[in-house]
């Protein structure tokens, strides 16, 4: 007997370990009660792709609902962008400058997810922590670092991203939160889809591969408007995307081997621009030099200082880079093998409109039928917090006023 008990404990130890969703009910039972606001990313869902690949569901959203394109931060990154989503901060400000990058005080390389290992990789009050500190309940799938503890805060609601984890899973267990009684729904919903992106990688924002993964995930949205319906649940829905996608040539790629490294740097470089940082004094003096070496090659980029850049919201941090080598579109770095006449798609560019992406409103809180021409990133946050009815008691980037003429109270 005492060893069957003894199998039955552990048997339930080791189920708890495997569980990836996590619940904390921490706090009192919420506040007045708020429509519940669901925001789902379409990683890489260009602003033109409705008209593209036509759609039906998301389509029928846009046609009744609000739409504008969405500017991304500088650069036009994952996880740069849906931190500002998520913080209404620019990203020198939250701290992930890229998807990718290298931090000269820490003498460490972030890389996508680390902030769930150690968050003070991440500052800022993600809206989910916001949501919670005053009393509603928050879930996120997937959003990018939402798993991370920040300020030793996580939402009542989390998974664990897998890259490979079923998004048809994903609209189920959000149709499951949204079924639950009052005291226990969250009034915040957040998820990530990455298929359009990594279609839109491989195939390019033209190919039938991207149109495919489109078509796939409007079916996955169309199946949660179906479910409100079902529910009679007033919620506001929006759907927003972090940037878009350019169609690339292999041809115009550049190799990162022709780029000098002298001693003393490190180098890191995504798909759209390499940063340099001066770790010691020694390579400090020789920045100058080296952005000599650099304009020698007479390559299709821009370099710059950080002194000179003219990209809003990037300043000067010990992740920053001291050169930052920005290229023209539509060329691109790689450190992989170049294979002549290919096409596929990228992004992390600046100033073209090829990096706009999609937003899409819908719910008793929008006017409907309401087309604004453009929205910032760093608006969806304090967009958020208005529907939500949260004080926003920190500086952001974000402007509330942006987001005023999207509102059905808007005389």
């Amino acid at each position: 007997m005492q060893r069957f008990y003894f199998k039955l404990t552990l048997l339930m130890a080791v189920l708890l370990i495997a569980v990836t969703f996590t619940v904390h009910f921490a706090q009192a039972d919420q506040p007045a009660k708020v429509t519940p606001v669901i925001v789902i990313s379409l990683d890489g869902f260009r602003h033109d792709y409705i008209a593209k690949f036509n759609p039906p569901r998301v389509s029928q959203l846009a046609e009744r609902g609000t739409v504008s394109r969405l500017e991304p931060v500088y650069p036009a990154k994952t996880f740069p962008n849906h931190i500002s989503l998520a913080t209404g901060l620019y990203p020198s400000k939250h701290g992930i400058v890229d998807n990718y990058f290298y931090d000269i005080e820490r003498n460490d390389f972030y890389g996508m997810g680390k902030g769930y290992d150690d968050s003070t990789w991440l500052d800022g009050i993600p809206i989910w922590n916001l949501a919670e500190q005053q009393g509603l309940r928050a879930a996120t799938y997937f959003w990018p670092e939402s798993d991370a503890r920040v300020n030793g805060m996580s939402p009542s609601y989390f998974y664990r991203y897998s890259h490979y984890a079923s998004p048809k899973k994903r609209i189920e267990q959000i149709i499951r939160w949204l079924q639950q009684p009052d005291e226990t729904r969250p009034a915040l919903i957040m998820s990530y889809f990455h298929q359009i992106d990594s279609a839109g990688h491989r195939y390019g924002p033209n190919g039938a591969g991207t149109g495919a993964a489109v078509h796939y995930i409007d079916g996955l949205i169309g199946q949660l408007i179906d479910e409100l319906a079902r529910l009679e649940l007033e919620a506001n829905l929006i759907l927003v995307a972090d940037h878009g996608m350019l169609e690339t040539l292999s041809d115009d790629a550049i190799h990162v081997d022709r780029l000098p490294l002298p001693d003393g740097f490190e180098r890191v470089h995504n798909s759209t621009r390499v940063m340099y940082y001066a770790k010691n004094d020694a390579a400090q003096a020789q920045l100058s030099e080296l952005q000599q070496q650099l304009e020698s090659l007479d390559l299709t980029v821009d370099i710059n200082t950080i002194d000179s850049m003219k990209r809003a919201g990037y300043q000067e941090s010990s992740r920053s880079g001291d050169l930052i080598i920005d290229a023209r579109p539509p060329v691109t770095f790689s450190g992989r093998e170049i294979k002549p006449g290919r096409v596929s798609g990228t992004h992390g560019y600046t100033g073209i409109t090829e990096m706009d992406a999609v937003f899409i409103a819908v719910g008793p809180a929008f006017s409907p039928d309401r087309k604004v021409e453009r929205l910032r990133v760093i608006d969806v946050y304090p967009l958020i917090a208005k529907l939500l009815e949260l004080r926003i008691e920190e500086p952001i980037d974000g402007n509330e006023n942006a987001i005023l003429p999207l509102l059905e109270t808007t005389e």
